[in-house]
């Protein structure tokens, strides 16, 4: 299994450091660290989400230029389907509401605990791993039932002329 990719999109460099160390600190879903990917604003994080292909992002909702809300909602709009935890200092109920509207994946007030966060991104990529196979299996499925329509297709002579 590969290492998976963290992309973080936090205009605080304190907080970003602080997730870095905590994230390089424990092991990943296969033992290696994570590698972690830093995008200060909005906007280089919709680019870092295009050029690395993160397996999850941790997303701050109050940002110099696009808010996290709008950074989402781009993403989902897309169709990019990364698993995106919303991480705020604003704890408010209706916060939350507003970011699993936009599309998010999991949500963590500010502050938390590292366990939390560790937690809550293993939990992500264990269910994505498994969706990810799941679809797979899928696929090979449909593949053998498309195999056995053609092949009962043609023992039947093709199209009725």
């Amino acid at each position: 299994m590969k290492q998976a990719t963290v992309l973080v999109i936090e205009d605080n460099l304190n907080i970003f450091r602080l997730i870095k160390t905590t994230l390089t600190a424990s092991p990943g879903q296969n033992g290696d660290p994570y590698q972690i990917i830093y995008a200060p604003d909005g906007i280089s994080g919709i680019e870092q989400v295009w050029l690395a292909c993160p397996d999850i992002i941790l997303l701050d909702i109050e940002l110099p230029d696009l808010d996290g809300y709008e950074v989402l909602q781009l993403l989902r709009s897309l169709e990019i389907a990364t698993p995106v935890i919303v991480m705020t200092a604003n704890a408010e109920q209706s916060v939350r509401y507003k970011a699993f509207e936009a599309g998010c994946s999991a949500y963590l007030a500010k502050p938390f605990p590292s366990s939390s966060l560790r937690s809550c991104i293993q939990e992500l990529l264990t269910d994505e791993s498994a969706a990810s196979d799941r679809i797979a299996q899928e696929m090979v499925q449909a593949e053998h039932l498309l195999r056995g329509f053609a092949s009962a297709f043609h023992r039947k002579g093709g199209r009725n002329q």
